[in-house]
């Protein structure tokens, strides 16, 4: 068994899988607005814990990410760091157009609620693609085959395209970037919004012209073989093994 001292978490509480027993998974739990740190959990292998508890645990304050990075516009307040609950106003400096969200909140997962505010001239083949909050930007041409390259700031990692190309038909290739932190997270709602929209995509979508598009077609009496892959290393404790399975069989039934 490993042992039970230096495992507790400031403004925090844990849970073990296995008690202290081999195998046992701690994990941390903070207040929602907080997040454990510097370890969100520990395993117990051979007698001892994995990270080793070295140093205090606390439940520290969620942020999200600074959007600083606006270009030809001004945010509302400045700030070094923005906490849960901060609200932040967006204005275009003169002669500029302004999209996204003029308002945005920084919510208890560590995102800005709303959508990337921007200012542009719209004068260019591609619109303005904008810089999300965390992230700088190289490249302020968007005409055909021009690019854009985002970079986040120190701490955060990039999810999305860190290279967009300005497309024939106005569009930039890839996906949106952003810029998030370790302890940032999807809602429910979030996983459930974009997977329904790509399981519809991809299984259900027709065109309004008849034709069909990406779909899976099956005839009277045929059969569909889907695999799916899980991770099942160290990393992955029997409990939250156990959900992914439920939630795979839940989808196959959905498809």
């Amino acid at each position: 068994s490993c042992p039970n001292n230096n495992l507790s978490i400031k403004d925090g509480s844990f849970t073990l899988s296995k008690s202290y027993n081999d195998g046992s998974i701690l994990r941390y739990v903070c207040p929602v607005g907080f997040y454990p740190h510097p370890a969100k959990k520990r395993k117990c292998k051979f007698g001892q814990w994995d990270p080793e508890p070295t140093s205090k645990q606390e439940c520290k304050k969620v942020t999200c990410p600074n959007p600083k990075g606006m270009e030809n516009g001004v945010v509302i307040p400045t700030k070094k760091i923005y906490y849960v609950n901060d609200t932040t106003k967006y204005r275009c400096n003169s002669d500029y157009t302004f999209r996204g969200s003029a308002t945005r909140e920084c919510q208890a997962n560590g995102k800005w609620s709303g959508g990337t505010p921007i200012c542009s001239h719209n004068t260019d083949h591609c619109p303005d693609p904008g810089t999300p909050p965390g992230a700088s930007r190289k490249g302020n041409i968007f005409n055909i085959d021009d690019k854009v390259t985002y970079t986040c700031d120190k701490n955060l990692k990039l999810i999305g395209s860190k290279v967009r190309v300005c497309q024939d038909g106005g569009l930039w290739s890839g996906k949106e970037p952003e810029c998030y932190a370790d302890f940032t997270y999807d809602t429910p709602g979030e996983v459930a919004k974009a997977f329904g929209s790509s399981l519809k995509t991809t299984v259900t979508m027709y065109e309004e012209s008849g034709q069909a598009g990406k779909q899976i077609r099956l005839d009277k009496g045929g059969k569909l073989d889907i695999y799916v892959a899980l991770d099942a290393s160290d990393s992955i404790d029997e409990v939250d093994f156990d959900k992914a399975k439920d939630i795979i069989r839940k989808l196959i039934k959905k498809v």
